[in-house]
């Protein structure tokens, strides 16, 4: 008995060491990442109201929607059935996920070539005719991606996936600023998609073998694909709608440049739980999808997991909510102003995606994409209704609750069906929630009096004033997390180092 748990002991310590080599590279390259598009998104904001064209931001996220959407209607989890599936590094099972990848990235172009019309139509905005198979064209190139891109996800290759969002990242965003320095329009924005994804293309089949177009269709490979793809692909489906629906009422009932500055509030919103769900998808699901066909104990693998997340969420939504309004006025042009408030809201929306994805992870390793389904669907429905309700009553204000109330939505079912499989989430979500909102309403507390009080009487003013007031809502929730952070430093340089590895599942 004593061997088999010792085996268990050493596969978890070696799961857990890849999964934080994982996360270091990821937590670099989304860091990386996400800094070059919000500097550069920070310059083409100016480039663009300089040229009073702010409407261009609208126009790219009117293409990015219809792209997005036919992507995620057409997705059947191809790179996590390869994570997830015993054969998952099985040449014919890898070769015949690239090939279903390869040929839906075609098929999706021509669709995008189809619908550009109807989309400008529909909008009334008749340069979406050409602009959106231009963008649209980003998603042939992603299907001819090396199929080692998908392998590297499996086993954990941080460095190679960090190296295919980063160098990317670097090429689209100095054609894109050069291209507006010169003519601040939409093809300045239109050209980093699809500048960024030729040069992942290339590099991986650079970087990540195996390589080359060689299509495969194993008939048992591509059953199990698909099997496992239909819950992936309503799931996806029902995320397009949860994540786009917002954009795409408000860019119908609205305009373009409403649409601009919703957008602007949303990204920052959704960073922070951007870090994490792509630290779910490249390190932490495929370490518990390890954890369960090793024989692990899931329930133990997540405990450890879920306190540095909880700690990463609760302040970055306190911090958000705090400061953010101030961020957009001491730094952004003034015809984005509007994002400020949205900010105040939207600011809540990180840690509970973050909450969510803490119950969603362990539910997916598990082989149990029907809870993802549900999740969104609930989540879609609860969109439906309250958005359109939302927007006649309220308007814009109505439309940012109903985003948050529908995230609230979501992770109630998530961590529901945790529970009910015995992954124990609500009490510890509770404590996390209830902690964020203290902090968050001491932290916006202290920046109004910074900028009514303290700002005026040291002679500050405009954007100066609004940056003080900036870094005085920061103070309380740096305060109230720091003890957690440096608490969750500490755990994960024990994990790398290779302790508490018995702690990790291998009493399973």
């Amino acid at each position: 008995m004593s061997g088999a748990g010792d085996d268990r002991s050493v596969v978890a310590g070696s799961i857990r060491r890849l999964a934080v080599r994982a996360s270091a590279w990821t937590t670099v390259s989304y860091a990386y990442g996400e800094g070059t598009r919000l500097v550069s998104s920070l310059v083409i904001a100016f480039l663009l109201a300089r040229a009073d064209n702010i409407a261009a931001l609208g126009l790219i996220a009117y293409a990015n929607i219809l792209t997005r959407g036919l992507q995620m209607l057409s997705d059947v989890g191809l790179n996590m059935s390869v994570v997830q599936h015993a054969r998952g590094e099985d040449e014919a099972f890898l070769r015949t996920a690239w090939s279903v990848q390869a040929i839906r990235g075609v098929v999706m172009w021509v669709l995008c070539v189809g619908l550009a019309w109807p989309w400008a139509w529909f909008f009334g905005e008749p340069s979406l005719v050409l602009v959106v198979p231009v963008v649209g064209f980003s998603v042939v190139l992603a299907g001819f991606a090396s199929p080692g891109a998908l392998l590297a996800e499996r086993k954990l290759r941080g460095g190679l996936l960090a190296a295919l969002e980063m160098v990317p990242q670097t090429a689209a965003v100095l054609v894109m600023l050069v291209w507006a320095s010169i003519e601040a329009t939409v093809w300045a924005l239109a050209s980093a998609t699809v500048v960024r994804m030729l040069v992942r293309m290339v590099l991986s089949h650079a970087l990540a073998p195996p390589s080359g177009f060689r299509f495969v269709f194993d008939r048992e490979a591509l059953g199990s694909i698909l099997r496992f793809g239909a819950w992936i692909f309503l799931s996806t489906a029902l995320t397009f709608g949860t994540m786009e629906l917002p954009a795409l009422t408000i860019g119908k009932a609205f305009d373009a440049e409403t649409l601009a500055i919703f957008s602007l509030a949303l990204m920052y919103a959704m960073l922070p739980s951007q870090a994490v769900v792509r630290l779910a998808r490249q390190a932490l699901f495929p370490a518990l999808s390890a954890v369960v066909n090793r024989g692990g104990d899931l329930g133990g693998a997540l405990a450890r997991v879920q306190g540095p997340l909880r700690t990463f969420g609760g302040f970055a939504s306190a911090a958000l909510f705090a400061s953010g309004p101030w961020f957009v006025l001491a730094v952004y042009p003034d015809k984005l102003w509007d994002a400020s408030w949205m900010l105040l809201g939207l600011a809540w929306v990180p840690l509970l995606r973050i909450l969510s994805e803490c119950s969603r992870s362990p539910l997916l390793a598990r082989g149990n994409a029907r809870a993802t389904a549900i999740g969104q669907g609930l989540k879609l429905v609860s969109l439906g209704v309250l958005l359109p309700l939302g927007i006649w009553r309220f308007g814009l204000h109505g439309a940012v609750a109903a985003a948050v109330a529908s995230e609230a939505v979501q992770y109630v079912a998530y961590a529901v069906q945790a529970e009910r499989q015995g992954l124990r989430t609500l009490r510890g979500d509770a404590l996390a929630l209830f902690g964020a909102v203290l902090a968050g309403v001491a932290g916006l507390a202290a920046s109004v009096w910074v900028w009514s009080v303290g700002g005026p009487a040291l002679g500050l003013e405009g954007r100066v004033l609004a940056g003080v007031a900036l870094l005085g809502g920061l103070v309380v929730p740096a305060a109230v997390y720091a003890r957690g952070a440096w608490r969750s430093v500490r755990a994960v340089r024990g994990a790398g180092n290779g302790s508490e590895v018995e702690r990790m599942g291998g009493s399973g």
